[in-house]
């Protein structure tokens, strides 16, 4: 987990509330925000098509973000995303190059903590869960 260190607020610096609150608070937001590294190989039941990924078992809940890395082990042009389930959005990229990689944010959502994924091969571009916002 990155390290980060807040804003220390003494009095009469804080805008409108007292340093001791305002130093919880960010203290709170702070743990709230606190990525976790997974560090996962996910499997993508088959290419060229936008499939639903159940992310509960990697410890995932609803509302977390999760930062998703696809990486090439080919020349490429191979086709890799993610996006939250029931969006339109083509958050997609071509991965070009050996060890070619793209990282993205999504929201996981549902009882199973659910992202949508595409891959353009399913050995030769690999889905990662790098790590977990705790949002939720």
């Amino acid at each position: 987990m990155a390290e980060y260190t807040p804003t220390t607020w003494v009095d009469d610096s804080a805008p409108g509330i007292s340093a001791t609150e305002l130093n919880r608070m960010e203290a709170g937001i702070d743990a709230a925000l606190a990525m976790t590294e997974k560090w996962q190989e996910l499997s993508i039941p088959a290419a060229n098509a936008w499939r639903e990924v159940d992310l509960s078992g990697y410890g995932v809940a609803a509302g977390n973000v999760v930062w998703i890395m696809f990486r090439i082990s080919v020349g490429g042009p191979l086709m890799g995303g993610a996006r939250q389930v029931g969006s339109s959005l083509q958050r997609r990229t071509n991965l070009h190059g050996e060890n070619g990689v793209f990282t993205v944010p999504v929201v996981a959502t549902g009882a199973n903590a659910t992202i949508e994924l595409y891959t353009g091969h399913t050995t030769n571009c690999k889905a990662y869960l790098v790590g977990v916002v705790g949002l939720a």
